[in-house]
């Protein structure tokens, strides 16, 4: 019985010290001025009864695992970060983007106005104004994993508006206004070194004014993706990035293994995005006025380098308009000093390309899949191989450029088609005739909250073409119809395909249809045996 109480009691007072533990955790309250008048007593209850007036005051105090509550008002300091802390300004959840509200503003005249130092890593900062010094967040030491910046009005800077170059996986980079109206010279109003930034996403930003320099600027060597254990798929998505010297650059290869999604790269004076990313799913982004490229895919040279330049990528569902015209671009360019056989791992397909200076251009020996474009009119695109075109021009030195057969309207669900067929599901399988014989076929196509998702496979029994291929677009789906394109594996017939099919009766036999077309071929009819079927 001894042994008991003795063990109960040990339990019970590692149960105390345990609650203490999660007791521990404490809001300290900032208010720069005292609205009681008569000092401050640590750790503070609220804006009224604050427990400090400045912000290092209440860090220095703090522990990590701790709140900071900045009540509004105007903070004339630099401040350190070497705790993992919670750091609230007055707007913390309210998006910056457009924001008018009283604001807890950190400004000085010079340096940085939040450093961030080793022991930072998992700290959040939220729903504050940094307004002037040379860089309004700077990381000197690290690691900083898990960092979010979130909901940040960033202004007033004459350097950088965020340096972050210290090894950080899973940083969150959300809803901040950065505006680059004050720098001076080049770099980034956002910079990311050369350090492991795997899992990294910068989502819903506002990136502009920063005719100096480049809105969001990454390099390294693959740095950018999740080959890290325990990191997430890196994210590019939602962001405005306007009237800056260059939009995006990700790097020689920097980026890699994450989508590139509903962005609006507008009014550059360069490029709205250059650089090398690999495997990476571009789609859904909006490259309009850029001075010379919406989007260029480059190494920025590397042709003895394998490893570096844009390699494996998709573009998709995209809208190219108004590009080039000020430096004498184009909406897409590929470059031909990237390393051989490397460019042409890019496909670009289902974009909307038209009202640019150039549609597409490209000046090497391999070929480009660019297939199932709009360029602007039904006839195709201006480029000599395809007289009485009269879309956006193809530039290549002959057969570059694979743009056949292209799209005689607009592709559907881009930015400028801007609505998306309804969430569904379309299965099939079955034989069809065609020349000469017969054609066997399978998918599933489903559409879901805007994304694409299924698989296509097709066999034609009397020319031995196969495709074995990913479905990446679903352009319509209604109760009797659907039309769907994707991408195929490196041993099938064609790069990529459209389907489209009829669900006219149950069963499917000389009812339903079935049509597809790859490379420079259309084949259908209805079913000879098999089923559509429209969920």
């Amino acid at each position: 019985m001894k042994r008991f109480l003795v063990f109960t009691m040990a339990l019970l007072g590692l149960m105390v010290i345990g609650a203490q533990g999660a007791a521990a955790q404490v809001t300290h309250w900032v208010n720069d001025d005292d609205p009681n008048g008569g000092g401050y007593a640590s750790p503070g209850t609220s804006c009224s009864d604050p427990g400090y007036p400045t912000v290092q005051a209440a860090i220095n105090a703090a522990t990590s695992g701790d709140t900071i509550q900045v009540c509004a008002g105007t903070y004339v300091e630099n401040v350190n970060l070497a705790k993992s802390l919670t750091l609230l300004g007055a707007q913390a959840g309210v998006d910056a983007r457009g924001r008018v509200a009283t604001e807890s503003t950190i400004t000085a005249a010079a340096g940085t106005l939040l450093t961030l130092l080793t022991g930072s890593a998992g700290s959040t900062i939220d729903g504050f104004t940094f307004l002037g010094g040379s860089r309004a967040i700077e990381s000197q030491s690290g690691p900083i994993d898990g960092l979010q910046l979130l909901n940040n009005r960033i202004q007033g800077f004459t350097g950088n508006g965020v340096f972050l170059n210290d090894n950080g996986i899973n940083i969150t980079v959300d809803q901040n206004d950065i505006d680059g109206s004050s720098k001076v010279g080049g770099g980034g109003l956002f910079h990311l070194d050369q350090d492991n930034f795997d899992g990294f996403h910068f989502t819903n930003n506002r990136v502009v004014n920063g005719i100096t320099g480049t809105g969001f600027f990454v390099d390294g060597n693959r740095n950018v993706d999740k080959s890290t254990a325990g990191a997430r798929t890196p994210l590019f998505s939602g962001n405005f990035i306007d009237n800056n010297q260059t939009g995006v650059n990700l790097g020689r290869k920097a980026w890699g293994d994450g989508p590139i999604t509903a962005n609006t790269f507008s009014n550059n004076l360069f490029d709205g995005l250059q650089g090398g990313p690999k495997d990476s799913l571009i789609t859904q982004n909006d490259f309009d006025s850029n001075g010379r490229s919406g989007l260029a895919l480059t190494g920025f040279g590397g042709t003895t380098d394998p490893t570096r330049g844009a390699q494996g990528n998709t573009v998709a569902q995209n809208c190219f308009t108004g590009n080039g015209f000020l430096q004498g671009g184009e909406g897409i360019f590929f470059s031909a000093s990237q390393f051989a056989g490397t460019i042409s791992t890019n496909v670009a397909n289902q974009n909307n390309i038209f009202g640019n200076a150039v549609g597409a251009r490209y000046l090497g020996s391999e070929t480009i899949d660019a297939e199932f474009n709009w360029w602007g009119s039904s006839t195709g695109p201006t480029h000599p191989s395809n007289p009485g075109g009269t879309g956006d021009a193809v530039v290549d030195d002959g057969d570059g450029i694979d743009f056949v057969p292209f799209l005689t309207s607009p592709a559907g669900g881009t930015p400028c088609i801007p609505t998306p067929p309804p969430s569904g599901k379309v299965t099939g399988g079955g034989q069809i005739d065609v020349p000469d014989g017969r054609a066997s076929f399978g998918f599933n196509a489903k559409q879901d909250g805007g994304v694409a998702s299924g698989h296509l496979n097709y066999l034609n029994h009397a020319t031995g073409a196969k495709l074995n291929c990913k479905v990446t677009v679903v352009m319509q789906l209604t109760t009797t119809t659907a039309k769907f394109f994707g991408t195929c594996s490196s041993d099938s017939t064609a790069s990529s395909f459209t389907a489209e099919v009829e669900d006219n009766a149950e069963p499917g036999r000389n009812m339903d249809k079935f049509t597809i077309t790859y490379g420079s071929n259309t084949e259908g009819s209805p079913l000879r045996s098999g089923n559509i079927q429209i969920h």
